[in-house]
């Protein structure tokens, strides 16, 4: 017991409603590791991240010319120059 005012109250509470402490879970289905205690990260998700990064990255350098075009299209007029054209490097 930690020895707080709320321990001494929600013993006294405990005892005026009868409530009956907690028991500890025996048996078969009792959880052996209450929280994953391995460093670092599992494999499968590292070899997703770097497929999906992958893939990412292929798709913007094949499309994001065109992106950036239909982007320019889209700007009013004064904006247009802020962008740079990478339409000439194709």
């Amino acid at each position: 017991m930690d020895g707080l005012p709320g321990m001494q109250r929600g013993l006294i509470a405990a005892k005026r409603e009868n409530i009956a402490p907690i028991k500890k879970m025996v048996g078969p289905l009792t959880p052996t590791r209450y929280r994953d205690t391995r460093p670092g990260h599992e494999l499968d998700r590292v070899i997703l991240v770097a497929v999906l990064s992958f893939l990412l990255g292929a798709l913007l350098a094949l499309y994001g010319p065109f992106l950036t075009e239909s982007l320019q299209g889209a700007l009013p007029n004064d904006s247009k120059a802020m962008l740079p054209r990478f339409s000439s490097l194709l």
